[in-house]
């Protein structure tokens, strides 16, 4: 490693105060684009210095350095093929890991407050603490997403350190004070600044006219969609078995039914498609995840949140952009928040029969159908406009690194220990 890394000549006598974003993922999914924004937004409001820390590489990862010193922890390109695997190439590897994060934390000395995208984040967090820095946690995941992305121990230290939890919904809130003894004072409910709140299917009308030719949706159907992962917190599982009940009890409905966002090289995309083929299906598609889920999410009429569990789901929140109501389950996370009795309709968690009927009730009924979506479009600009909602989450880290509060000074004894560069 250089020498500038190492020599406490270089260091500064007194840590400048800045703020550092870490982001578990770079890819284009719900959390890393809030924290996209939350940077941009941060950069134009804000004088205080900033460093962005990714876990990972990815998509994003060039859009963060656009806007700031953005250090990828681990890069793609580094892992090591099943031909490389020798002795030799695992060691290289080995010291290349330890280098570059070495190099990493030795950048980011002078940092005051260490701003987390994911409750995730205890393995990174503890590398961290050496920098004495204060801790805000934004808490995008319920119990489900909690205990498969982290284990106790990485919890227990995000637990025992974080300052503040900022929670993007109050299920999340809940979750946090009720099952994890988080006390209330230490947690703020914020609504998620988006920077789209408003738009126009009108805009859409040529490639919602061709995508349901090339998929051979029928002329006047209705089309029920639903954007998200194939997974069980998804409820995909839940989807066909949805879809044949509906069909059953209305085989004469003119209804389309999409999933946009399987991943068709999955190991359960076998089974996934085995399914679709038993059912036989022929009003159902099932698309992959592509940067084309919001020209997509166009072609909608309604809006289907199967979920068991989404703590306060982006989708639909662009879905209510584009005047679309939701269909949701009661008690699988947020979604209720937005939608209330005014934006969609809530069904009894896990109850196919009564979701049915709410798609049913909005197929048929399409003045009720345009309220929901218009109030729903309205709902957003007010609750979740970037002018409106962003301001508090720059006014709430401004204030964790207020001047008058304390930082740590970094001197020549204290270096980050070699297990925290592994």
């Amino acid at each position: 490693m250089s020498e500038k890394f190492y020599s406490f000549n270089n260091m500064p006598k007194k840590a400048v105060k800045k703020v550092l974003f870490v982001s578990h993922k770079a890819n284009m999914s719900g959390a890393p684009l809030l924290l996209l924004d939350i940077v941009r937004e941060f950069k134009k409001q804000s004088a205080v210095p900033f460093q962005v820390l990714m876990m990972e590489d990815g998509n994003l990862a060039n859009e963060f350095r656009l806007l700031g010193e953005t250090l990828i922890w681990q890069k793609n390109s580094q892992h090591i093929s099943v031909v490389e695997q020798s002795l030799l190439k695992k060691l290289k590897y080995r010291v290349n890991t330890i280098t570059r994060g070495a190099e990493i934390l030795f950048r980011l000395r002078g940092t005051s407050l260490i701003f987390f995208n994911t409750i995730s984040n205890g393995h990174i967090l503890k590398k961290l603490l050496f920098l004495k820095a204060k801790h805000i946690c934004y808490v995008h995941e319920l119990e489900a997403a909690i205990h498969m992305t982290t284990n106790k121990e990485s919890l227990q230290a995000v637990l025992q350190n974080t300052n503040l939890f900022i929670a993007c919904s109050q299920a999340v809130k809940n979750n946090l004070s009720e099952r994890h003894a988080v006390p209330e004072k230490n947690i703020r409910v914020l609504p998620a600044p988006l920077a789209t709140v408003y738009r126009n299917k009108k805009d859409y009308t040529a490639f919602v006219q061709v995508f349901k030719d090339g998929n051979a949706i029928p002329a006047g159907a209705i089309v029920v969609g639903v954007v998200g992962g194939d997974e069980w917190r998804k409820g995909y599982d839940l989807f066909l078995p949805l879809i044949s009940l509906y069909t059953n009890l209305y085989p004469a409905s003119n209804v389309f039914f999409v999933w946009k966002g399987c991943n068709h090289r999955s190991f359960n995309s076998f089974f996934n498609l085995y399914d679709v083929e038993k059912f036989s299906q022929p009003n159902c598609l099932l698309l992959p995840h592509g940067n084309d889920s919001i020209d997509t999410m166009a072609s909608f009429d309604i809006h289907l949140l199967i979920s068991r569990e989404d703590p306060y789901p982006l989708v639909v929140l662009e879905a209510a952009s584009f005047g679309i109501p939701t269909v949701s389950f009661c008690g699988a996370g947020g979604s209720t928040e937005f939608i209330e009795t005014d934006a969609g309709i809530s069904v009894p968690y896990g109850n196919l029969l009564s979701m049915v009927a709410a798609l049913q009730m909005l197929i048929t009924k399409t003045e009720v159908r345009n309220r929901m979506g218009k109030c729903a479009q309205e709902k957003l600009q007010v609750k979740h406009a970037r002018k409106i909602a962003m301001p508090a989450f720059v006014s709430t880290i401004e204030q964790f690194n207020s001047p008058e509060k304390s930082i740590h000074e970094i001197s020549g004894g204290h270096l980050p220990v070699l297990s925290n560069l592994m």
